[in-house]
């Protein structure tokens, strides 16, 4: 909603950079739960399409499941995949993950092991998490609680495919902060 002068002012709204130009938003609550739909404030109108993140789903038993979800939301239980190599959509639950890791390019080398000796800041504390499957990962993460179902970590190496992961800590062997 506007507010006096044009502005936004009521509670949701908020500034938002598209396309190297400031416009007004607000998140909208439409029929589907967990997707976030953007309206353009002053503007066309229009509705935009929710952002679609690309995924690499890792699961504990080893399997991998490529594709796009519109839908995750670190604290639900289930998320929807679009396959890149098939038509339809698969339920993933996320107590069966390894990982979900939020990657730039689904072309990404399985072989290349980022550097581990960056230092990026902002992104919380370093941390060492070893996999039960043997895989270690290191990054960067601001919420790791051993109590916690899963946690975000950031890699150390800012030039990997991977932007974040989303560990799921019953797939871990070990987490030590570094």
């Amino acid at each position: 909603m506007l507010g006096p002068g044009g502005l936004p002012g009521e509670v949701g709204s908020f500034p938002l950079p598209i396309a190297g130009r400031q416009e007004f938003s607000e998140v909208v609550s439409r029929s589907q739960p967990g997707v976030v739909f953007f309206a353009t404030l002053g503007g066309a109108g229009s509705w935009e399409r929710p952002m679609k993140h690309h995924i690499v789903a890792r699961f504990q038993d080893g399997t991998v499941l490529k594709g796009t979800s519109s839908d995750f939301v670190p604290n639900r239980d289930r998320f929807h995949l679009q396959p890149i190599d098939r038509a339809g959509v698969a339920a993933v639950e996320v107590d069966d993950l390894k990982g979900v890791f939020f990657v730039n390019s689904f072309e990404g080398n399985p072989d290349e092991r980022g550097r581990a000796d960056v230092d990026r800041f902002g992104l919380g504390k370093k941390i060492k998490v070893d996999f039960k499957d043997g895989e270690t990962m290191i990054g960067y993460t601001s919420g790791y609680s051993p109590d916690r179902r899963a946690f975000f970590v950031f890699p150390a190496d800012p030039k990997c495919n991977n932007d974040r992961v989303f560990v799921v800590t019953a797939a871990t062997a070990d987490v030590a902060f570094v």
